[in-house]
């Protein structure tokens, strides 16, 4: 069975071939790079799937080699969550909101320091503005709750953590 790799995650390429001085490298996504001695390449894949990476070298007798190795990308599912938020109407960073790649379910919580509940979603693109019964927050440290599910599981995962509301 071949090497399974998460989706985006780029593999490196390190050649330790001897006596090559041309060829090619190829990804098996249509993506080919010239080969050079002792080169390292990185390379990501736009989508998950099977991929074959092959090397074809010639030294400088005109005599070839060949090598290669099959893999599997699959895909991966990532949260982020940010540190800190600036609600002050610039259109950069004025909610926090969470990111993520192959999130299914989501659920959102946001607590001030007393453990009072500011905010509540379970929409991943809605993200808290800053402002509780009506009136903006203070610049203050807060606390978040997520639960959520991946794609790559059936379990309800929790993060949970804080970030910072700066006017």
């Amino acid at each position: 069975m071949p090497p399974v790799l998460p989706y985006f995650t780029p593999i490196s390429v390190i050649d330790r071939s001897v006596g090559g001085v041309t060829g090619t490298f190829s990804f098996g996504d249509g993506t080919t790079f010239n080969y050079s001695p002792g080169v390292f390449l990185n390379h990501s894949y736009a989508d998950t799937g099977t991929y074959r990476l092959y090397l074809r070298i010639e030294n400088e007798g005109g005599c070839s080699d060949s090598s290669e190795l099959s893999f599997c990308v699959d895909p991966a599912a990532t949260l982020y969550l940010p540190r800190a938020f600036t609600p002050n109407n610039d259109g950069l960073n004025d909610y926090f909101r969470a990111k993520g790649i192959g999130i299914v379910e989501f659920h959102m919580a946001i607590f001030n320091r007393w453990g009072e509940k500011l905010f509540e979603s379970d929409d991943i693109d809605q993200g808290w503005d800053g402002i509780y019964n009506g009136r903006m927050s203070p610049n203050d440290a807060y606390t978040y709750l997520v639960i959520y599910r991946d794609m790559t599981s059936s379990e309800m995962k929790k993060k949970k953590g804080t970030f910072a509301l700066i006017r």
